[in-house]
């Protein structure tokens, strides 16, 4: 049962409740104080991720961990798994209508609503891709973005929709079940894409780009409706894609534009106290360092499962990178032309990621060889945890917290 249940059956959950907030970071005896006289509630949070034994799972295991644990029981959180309750099509509905209250999405699939959403993810072909640095400092250069844009803020609003974590989604690369590097080899291809911006790439290296439901593409590569791939790493595990297309192709000249995700609620997240809001907010912003570890632990793990099945992992040739940074060059021109995006985006991009490049070299995350080698360099006990408690306290990043 979903909040907007709860507050039509009159539980507690007011919009008008004097409640007091607390202050991020605050101990727990200030977070008990403020939620004393608040009434038990039930959150429903649908995830992607398949399981709780997904890699991408232990976000959701987090999540309600924290949450449970500050709120002394009072906010109970009911996961929803795989998408199960509504799936990309309609989670936005879901969230609006109360069948659940905290969905995920990637508004990549919807441009038409989310146009500016939509014009940044093609901006993120200006962000590096790189398996464990680029990925952190890409998290970061996300969220500066999305919170700095008055714009995409109008857009959430207009859906009556509440983000509660803009979360860049991985860094693509290229799976095939045969090589698909060079020019030749693109030629003809059915190649699975994400994003518009996927699409136009792929026509622009003479193949067709074929949208298909991520839950789907497992079977599509199977039957060879499609040949190849456009995916994180991570993804490649938890939908089996690493086990039918063992033929990785990688970029370091340019990137394949990424998915900008957003964690986020419905109207009736404005319904509960001042206190429950906060403590929602700041668990599954803290949670994020354990979806992040999963998909930045996809890159070592979809890496070395296909090395181990006789797989190749090479660069994809640079005059196909070359084709790809020109037709993501030329659509970055356009969409400023038309007001999507700003027209300092570019310098945007460079300065923010100049910015938590510096940080993150502080904070000793560096990548630790060649993207092709990263099984072997990465530490999967890396500790992301203060990159992104970093996030949380960073004033330019943390405005979307209720205040």
């Amino acid at each position: 049962m979903g909040v907007l249940a709860l507050a039509a059956c009159g539980e507690g959950i007011e919009a008008d409740s004097d409640a007091a907030g607390y202050e991020y970071g605050a101990d727990q005896a200030a977070i008990s104080e403020a939620i004393a006289d608040l009434d038990d509630v039930t959150i429903t949070y649908q995830t992607l991720a398949p399981s709780g034994q997904d890699p991408l799972g232990a976000q959701a295991n987090v999540f309600k961990e924290i949450l449970e644990e500050r709120s002394e029981g009072k906010i109970e959180l009911d996961i929803v798994w795989g998408m199960a309750a509504a799936g990309f099509d309609e989670v936005r509905d879901a969230v609006v209508d109360g069948r659940i209250d905290i969905g995920y999405t990637n508004p990549i699939y919807y441009p038409a609503e989310f146009p500016v959403m939509n014009a940044y993810a093609t901006a993120t072909a200006l962000l590096e891709t790189t398996p464990f640095e680029g990925e952190l400092v890409a998290q970061a250069v996300g969220r500066e973005l999305a919170v700095t844009d008055e714009a995409i803020s109008e857009e959430y609003e207009r859906q009556e929709l509440v983000p509660l974590v803009h979360a860049m989604n991985h860094g693509y690369v290229n799976m095939c079940n045969q090589p698909v590097r060079n020019e030749d080899e693109w030629s003809g291809k059915q190649i699975r894409i994400a994003s518009v911006t996927q699409s136009e790439i792929a026509s622009a290296l003479g193949a067709a780009g074929v949208s298909t439901d991520i839950t789907e593409a497992y079977e599509a590569l199977q039957r060879g409706t499609v040949t190849c791939i456009m995916t994180q790493p991570s993804d490649s595990l938890s939908f089996g894609y690493a086990d039918a297309a063992t033929d990785i192709g990688y970029t370091t000249e340019t990137s394949i534009p990424r998915s900008p995700a957003v964690f986020f609620a419905g109207p009736s997240f404005d319904r509960l106290p001042l206190p429950y809001r906060q403590l929602i907010f700041d668990s599954i912003n803290e949670s994020m360092a354990d979806w992040h570890r999963a998909g930045i632990g996809g890159w070592s793990d979809s890496f070395s499962r296909v090395a181990d099945s006789g797989g190749v992992i090479e660069q994809i040739d640079e005059p196909s990178q070359q084709v790809m940074a020109e037709v993501t060059d030329e659509l970055i021109d356009g969409l400023i032309a038309e007001g999507d995006l700003p027209e300092t985006v570019r310098d945007d991009v460079s300065g923010f990621t100049e910015k938590w490049k510096t940080r993150a070299a502080e904070l000793g995350y560096e990548d630790g060889g060649d993207v092709a080698e990263v099984a072997d360099w990465y530490d999967s006990e890396a500790d992301l945890t203060p990159w992104f408690e970093e996030l949380i306290a960073d004033e330019s990043l943390n405005v979307l917290r209720p205040e």
